[in-house]
């Protein structure tokens, strides 16, 4: 786990330093975890961190912490990903775990209605669920890019 932590760490440094002369062409961080891509704005970025096995991406709306384990890669890029975060709330997390694939829901309370979309538009799945500790497979979807949708969050996922 340490050696992948450090692989990361050269592998972050190595890409800030190789953007560094033209930082000014790009306007998003993309983070790929779980099979999930999240781009963060650099103008809303304040720092990096790593502790406890998680990266801590802090921005002007809060902090994203992200498992190590899960991150397959991370990029600077001109454009967000098909869908950007909402805004960041430390207090209600809206994640995919790729391996269960599942949509899991914390830190709100009540119920709420999560609905999948396809890239297409199409609703493919609406399901209410606790906003705090629920879950939703998605293992009944064929597989692709899904668009998933919870009180005003957004998260894309690939299944």
């Amino acid at each position: 786990m340490k050696n992948r932590f450090n692989k990361l760490v050269i592998l972050l440094l190595t890409a800030c330093a190789m953007q560094t002369a033209k930082a000014e062409n790009y306007s998003y961080l993309t983070l790929q975890y779980g099979g999930v891509q999240q781009s963060i704005a650099l103008n809303t970025l304040k720092k990096i961190t790593f502790s406890g096995g998680q990266l801590h991406a802090t921005t002007t709306e809060g902090v994203q912490s992200i498992k190590l384990s899960t991150m397959e890669k991370m990029f600077f890029s001109a454009t967000a990903t098909a869908i950007q975060s909402a805004k960041m709330d430390a207090a209600f997390e809206l994640g995919y775990d790729a391996a269960s694939q599942m949509v899991m829901l914390n830190g709100m309370s009540g119920r709420g209605v999560v609905e999948v979309y396809s890239v297409n538009g199409t609703k493919a799945l609406r399901e209410m669920t606790s906003l705090n500790g629920g879950q939703v497979s998605l293992a009944s979807l064929p597989k692709g890019l899904y668009i998933v949708k919870v009180n005003g969050k957004v998260l894309k996922v690939t299944r």
